[in-house]
């Protein structure tokens, strides 16, 4: 059985989706509009949006990711295991 004070306020959950749904929707335009570089407050102290999103992408993870060894801690066995076992599952897939 539902509680009467549930039900009194069944009305008010649809408002209340509704207001967040209004929120959200703000949000994503405002994002999209900072992405996009066509925002009404755009700095023009630092890098935003899209520029900012360019300038991490090709200057700080480039420079991380040269410095990441990927084979560091693995054994000669370890990728030979793992190169089998793609091998196997490319095959299995085709067949299918």
């Amino acid at each position: 059985m539902v509680p009467a004070q549930n039900c009194q306020n069944k009305s008010f959950f649809p408002l209340q989706n509704q207001l967040l749904l209004q929120v959200i929707t703000r949000f994503a335009t405002a994002y999209c509009s900072t992405i996009e570089g066509t925002a009404k407050n755009i700095e023009t102290t630092e890098l935003c949006g899209g520029a900012r999103i360019c300038y991490i992408f090709h200057e700080t993870f480039g420079k991380v990711l040269d410095h990441i060894d990927p084979l560091g801690g693995l054994q000669q066995i370890d990728i030979l295991t793992a190169i089998r076992n793609a091998t196997v599952s490319i095959q299995v897939s085709i067949t299918f």
